[in-house]
C-alpha cells in the first residue's frame, strides 16, 4: 500500500501490518507446524512465514533483554556489589563490524527498492525507526485474544494539516529524551561506572533515542509536505493535467 500522508495514519497503517501476522501466528499456529503435523507447503514458505509473524517480538525481547541487563549492571556497580567493567577490546570490533555490516546491507536493500540517492537511503531509514514503538506495541497487541479496533487510514489525499510533530508522537519523544537523559547520566558516571562501560552504555541509550526521535522528525517532513508550497492539490494537479493530455491527443 502506498504510504500515508500524515504520520498518524502512516502509524496506523504499520500497526494493522504488524498485529495482524502476529494475530495470525497465535491463532493458526498449528498450520506452521512440520508434515505430517499440518499440510505442506512449497519451499521455505512455513518457516519464512513464521519469521516474518514473529519479528517484532524478537525485536521487543533484544530491546528488553538489552535495556535489562545494562541497567541491572549498572545498579550493581553504584551499589559496590561488582568492580568496574573491562569491555575487551573485541567488542568494539565486532560493534564496529556489525554497524558496517548494517551500513551494507541497508545500501543493498535500497538499491534493490530503486533507490540510488543517499539522502533517499537515509530517509528511508529513519522512516523505519520512527515505528519503532508502534511496531513494538502492535507486536504486543496481536497477542491478546481480544479483537483490536480497525483504525482505518484515509484514502484521499489530504489538503493540509495544524497539527505540530509532536501531536502525535508525544510518548516516542518522551522516551527519546529519557532513553538520553539516562546515556548522559551514564557518561556522567564514569567514575563509578568505569569508562569503557559508561561509553557502551551510552551508545546503547543514544541508539534507542535515535530510534524513538525519528518519530517526531517523520511527522515533522510529513506536515511541512502537507503544508508546503511544493504540493499541489489533487483539484489543481488534474486542472493543470488536463490541457496537458488535450494537447497530447491532438498530437496523436
Amino acid at each position: 500500500g502506498l504510504i500515508p500522508d500524515t504520520f498518524d495514519d502512516y502509524k496506523k497503517q504499520r500497526f494493522r501490518w504488524t498485529a495482524g501476522p502476529v494475530q495470525q501466528l497465535r491463532r493458526y499456529w498449528r498450520l506452521f507446524l512440520p508434515a505430517p503435523l499440518a499440510p505442506r507447503l512449497p519451499g521455505w514458505t512455513k518457516l519464512l512465514e513464521v519469521l516474518r509473524c514473529v519479528a517484532p517480538l524478537r525485536v521487543l525481547f533484544g530491546m528488553v533483554c538489552a535495556v535489562l541487563g545494562l541497567t541491572i549492571t549498572s545498579i550493581m556497580l553504584l551499589i559496590g556489589n561488582m568492580a568496574p567493567v573491562d569491555v575487551p577490546d573485541v567488542v568494539w570490533l565486532l560493534l564496529g563490524l556489525g554497524a558496517l555490516t548494517s551500513m551494507v546491507r541497508t545500501w543493498h536493500r535500497s538499491r534493490l527498492a530503486g533507490c540510488s540517492r543517499l539522502v533517499d537511503m537515509i530517509h528511508g531509514e529513519i522512516a523505519r525507526m520512527s515505528l519503532s514503538y508502534t511496531i513494538l506495541v502492535a507486536g504486543v497487541a496481536g497477542l491478546s485474544s481480544k479483537p483490536l479496533a480497525w483504525r482505518r487510514t484515509p484514502k484521499f489525499a489530504v489538503e493540509g494539516t495544524k497539527e505540530t510533530p509532536f501531536t502525535s508522537t508525544r510518548i516516542e519523544t518522551g522516551l527519546g529524551v529519557f532513553s538520553l537523559l539516562l546515556g548522559v547520566l551514564a557518561l556522567a558516571g564514569q567514575g563509578i561506572l568505569g569508562g569503557e562501560f559508561a561509553l557502551l552504555a551510552f551508545m546503547g541509550a543514544a541508539g534507542l533515542a535515535v530510534r524513538f526521535l525519528s518519530a517526531p522528525y517523520m511527522a515533522w517532513l510529513a506536515i511541512r509536505h502537507l503544508n508546503g508550497a511544493d504540493r499541489i492539490a489533487p483539484v489543481e494537479a488534474a486542472a493543470k493535467a488536463v490541457p496537458a493530455l488535450r494537447e497530447a491527443r491532438n498530437e496523436a
